[in-house]
């Protein structure tokens, strides 16, 4: 970072990959606001992080990327794709580690109370445990 006085105040120059930027030229060339393009000149290491376009959630805020086996995915996107809730997206972006077992597709089979297949009710497994009989007799 290097300080120009040339235009009447002070004004911070920041250097990357050997191109000088201000806040305000940064700006004009790329629209973005001021503060955000002050933020990007003093975090970014290189002209890539620099220019680097941010994906918006739908609250407006940047949204974070999640990477499962080398590929980027932001909970968005793959709650769109496997059109579930955004928190069934975000588990499995946290526990997926191939892909495959992130787009691995949902059970709908008795997924609600009120689905057809189920008609109402969820199946029922039948426990053999003799033990577990007598006592729940006992408690009936």
């Amino acid at each position: 970072m290097i300080e120009d006085l040339s235009q009447g105040g002070t004004v911070k120059v920041f250097e990357i990959e050997g191109k000088q930027f201000t806040a305000k030229t940064f700006h004009e060339e790329t629209g973005i606001s001021i503060p955000a393009c002050y933020h990007r000149l003093k975090t970014a290491r290189t002209l890539e992080q620099l220019y680097q376009h941010k994906k918006l959630n739908r609250f407006g805020s940047v949204a974070r990327d999640y990477i499962v086996d080398g590929q980027k995915f932001t909970i968005r996107e793959v709650a769109e794709k496997l059109g579930v809730s955004d928190s069934t997206a975000r588990y499995r972006l946290l526990r997926s580690e191939t892909v495959d077992e992130l787009f691995k597709p949902v059970n709908e089979i008795c997924r609600s109370a009120a689905s057809n297949e189920c008609n109402g009710e969820r199946p029922v497994k039948m426990i053999e445990d003799a033990m577990f009989k007598l006592i729940m007799k006992a408690v009936a």
